[in-house]
């Protein structure tokens, strides 16, 4: 498991650089396991 602030980074990064589909693919994968930690960013 990683660190929910490298995650978020992570992600936050991935939206800046116009690669969505990474980006919400990684959002669904934490969804589906019951994490909401990026449901904010999602």
């Amino acid at each position: 498991m990683y660190k929910e602030e490298d995650i978020r980074s992570i992600v936050e990064k991935l939206y800046a650089n116009n690669q969505k589909t990474d980006a919400d693919e990684i959002c669904n994968v934490y969804g589906m396991r019951g994490k909401e930690l990026l449901r904010d960013l999602y």
